[in-house]
């Protein structure tokens, strides 16, 4: 990094039509510049050699008892060159005494010259309560510009692209985009310490073909600084429409840019991915499709879905019965009204109960025992001992486990 202080020099004088009242200072020769008790300057640039279009960093620290003050260049550019000025950091002295404050000031300098060229270095000048307090006049600083390589497009960017993309809708086979309609490939490109002059125009990669139509559109332009470099940013919003059925492509982009750190060309592609497009009248007859089909299938399966919440609610009723039941007749009419929820045949005997009980539940000796013990209760006219509650509560647990069954007879 070479280092420029600066020294003053001449009296309070003006330069053709420069405001008389700012004071000016030219640098003559090497050397810390102390302009008086309160304000001290210096300045630097990044680098002796560079390459065309790549941003050469002009850099002005300033030392200022003054705490509210602003700084601006005043630049004289050759054909082909461009100044960029970055923002003014400020910086509270801790170290010294009292209140001193030091300003960096950034200035990004590029060219489309090759060779030894002589870089004007731009004037700074130092304003105070919008009054120009000072003005700074730098020599010109010699630089060598080597010439690409002969193989590399004379505005290749010099410094890093990148590449945003999104589309303005969605597209699937469940929403696929529509033929005749318009939308929007929205794209934005970042360069980073890129000149304005060598960001890429992707538009010539853009064009029309057999399933996608692009209508043109201009790219809005903003350039982000801040204290260190600079952001080109170039935004796309192009409108385009499909032209064919089924799955499409974007085109790809390919994008190029000189690395000047590692001195070598990096190539980026970016592929889309598919769309999926359709005729209307294909999207309105998936549309159809996709509504009538459930339906239609509501309609086939409402009869078993009606008879399967009519099981399960006779099987609730048929669990309170059997929760109610205190003799053996309330439990005969509770386990009818248990198999009718299971989808057997009404007015069983218990004989036939206990069958079907078998082949569709299990063949526990319990049951089979309360079976006998109830059909001796309910006809035998000799005296039998029933115990309700044992056949209360294991049919009661039983019920708990029979919805499946009860969803399963309604089918």
């Amino acid at each position: 990094m070479m280092v420029f202080p600066a020294l003053a020099s001449g009296p309070a004088a003006s330069a053709g039509d420069i405001d008389s009242s700012a004071r000016l200072i030219e640098v003559r020769q090497p050397g810390h510049m102390q302009v008086n008790e309160d304000i001290g300057i210096v300045y630097s640039l990044s680098a002796r050699s560079i390459y065309p279009q790549q941003m050469l960093k002009i850099h002005y620290q300033l030392e200022s008892n003054d705490a509210f003050i602003s700084l601006r260049i005043e630049s004289r550019p050759h054909a082909g060159d461009e100044y960029i000025m970055l923002e003014t950091r400020k910086t509270v002295l801790a170290e010294t005494a009292g209140r001193r404050y030091r300003y960096d000031l950034n200035v990004l300098y590029s060219t489309s010259r090759s060779g030894k060229i002589d870089v004007n270095v731009p004037q700074l000048v130092y304003s105070e309560g919008g009054r120009d307090s000072y003005r700074f006049r730098f020599a010109s600083q010699r630089i060598q510009v080597s010439a690409l390589p002969p193989y590399l497009p004379p505005y290749i960017p010099m410094g890093r692209v990148e590449m945003e993309s999104a589309l303005s809708a969605s597209s699937s086979w469940l929403s696929p985009l529509r033929n005749g309609k318009v939308y929007y490939w929205n794209i934005t490109l970042k360069g980073v310490a890129v000149g304005a002059q060598s960001m890429p125009d992707i538009r010539q990669q853009i064009r029309t073909n057999r399933d996608i139509q692009f209508l043109p559109s201009d790219p809005g332009v903003t350039t982000v600084v801040d204290h260190d470099t600079v952001v080109q940013q170039h935004h796309y919003s192009i409108p385009f429409t499909p032209t064919a059925a089924g799955r499409v492509q974007l085109p790809e982009i390919r994008l190029q840019y000189f690395d000047v750190g590692k001195r070598r060309v990096v190539v980026s592609n970016y592929v889309p991915d598919g769309l999926i497009a359709m005729t209307p009248v294909m999207y309105w007859s998936i549309i159809l499709i996709v509504v009538t089909v459930p339906l239609i299938l509501l309609w086939i399966i409402r009869h078993p879905v009606q008879r399967a919440f009519f099981n399960l609610r006779k099987l609730y009723h048929a669990r309170r019965q059997l929760q109610q039941a205190n003799d053996a007749e309330q439990i005969r009419m509770a386990m009818n009204a248990l198999g009718q929820a299971m989808g057997w045949p009404a007015n069983l005997s218990v004989s036939q109960w206990q069958y079907y009980w078998q082949q569709n539940i299990g063949s526990a000796q319990d049951i089979r025992d309360y079976m006998h013990a109830l059909s001796q209760k309910l006809y035998s006219a000799d005296e039998c001992q029933l115990d309700i509650a044992g056949m209360r509560s294991l049919l009661i647990s039983t019920c708990l486990r029979q919805c499946k069954t009860c969803i399963r007879a309604s089918l």
